[in-house]
């Protein structure tokens, strides 16, 4: 994977170009069509490149680390499984592919976080994590279906393009009108947050760092964290027509660097102030 990700950064940054791939159809019901369709622009080849780099780095010191461990290869299939949901959501060209790759990332980040299950600290942490965030899978879920009541399509592009175009619109088939435009973009917001730690969805992060060294380097270096980050890259088209946007995520990131790095400064042990620095930093 790592190979691959040298090979694609080097294919895109040499001729910047859109690499696309459809495998098949997912699901195909009337106007409903979600396709496994991925691809590689210069956004995503550079995950990728982050991905597979810090991910084989991570999967090398964990074979020595969890030497000895009864369930070490378990541990090493979740972990490759997580790499995968990963390098899966960044290269998504689906709504329906992303959906199911931010799902993918979280189940099995909890299964890490939790993996030594005799240690009570442990399941907390897992426990606290996930509570998070299925906060952020819930507006996840609901941006999606917003986006695809207005646009009728899960293609992640289209959608991006074609939505700004429908900023007025109004579903009325309830007493009141509702402007679901809004509705998409502030769902998005708030699932990027979540899955980004930022600010009052900020404990989840510092509570990880209870996992196995391996899993704390994986979920704050590069890659579950980030994804919050690329949400927001990926969706930058929506942003630009919403000045309250603009103001919001800013002052929001603000807020998380600052008080997540005051937090970080006053602690002794040395996993939480990594943690609060990495949820510092990603504000």
């Amino acid at each position: 994977m790592c190979l691959l990700g040298l090979v694609l950064f080097y294919r895109i940054i040499r001729a910047p170009a859109v690499l696309t791939l459809h495998l098949r159809n997912w699901i195909q019901l009337d106007l409903l069509s979600v396709g496994w369709d991925f691809q590689v622009d210069s956004l995503s080849v550079f995950m990728v490149l982050l991905i597979a780099l810090i991910g084989t780095i991570v999967n090398f010191y964990s074979l020595d680390y969890m030497y000895g461990d009864s369930h070490d290869h378990q541990f090493i299939g979740i972990f490759g499984i997580f790499s995968f949901a990963m390098n899966g959501l960044v290269m998504s060209q689906s709504l329906g592919v992303l959906f199911f790759s931010w799902e993918l990332v979280g189940l099995n980040s909890y299964l890490l976080i939790c993996f030594w299950r005799e240690r009570q600290q442990s399941l907390r942490s897992g426990f606290k994590a996930v509570l998070y965030n299925k906060i952020g899978d819930v507006y996840l879920f609901i941006a999606i279906g917003c986006a695809f009541e207005i646009i009728k399509t899960f293609d992640l592009d289209l959608s991006s393009l074609l939505l700004p175009y429908f900023k007025d619109y109004k579903e009325r088939g309830i007493p009141f009108s509702i402007h679901i435009f809004d509705i998409t973009w502030y769902a998005l917001i708030i699932a990027a947050f979540t899955k980004s730690a930022q600010w009052i969805f900020s404990g989840w992060l510092t509570e990880a760092m209870g996992a196995p060294t391996p899993v704390s380097a994986l979920l704050h270096a590069a890659t579950m964290v980030t994804a919050g980050n690329f949400l927001l890259l990926r969706g930058s088209a929506l942003w630009t027509y919403d000045i309250c946007f603009n103001y919001l995520v800013p002052a929001i990131g603000g807020l998380t660097a600052l008080s997540a790095g005051i937090a970080a400064s006053i602690q002794s042990d040395k996993k939480k102030i990594i943690g609060y620095s990495t949820t510092s930093q990603l504000g």
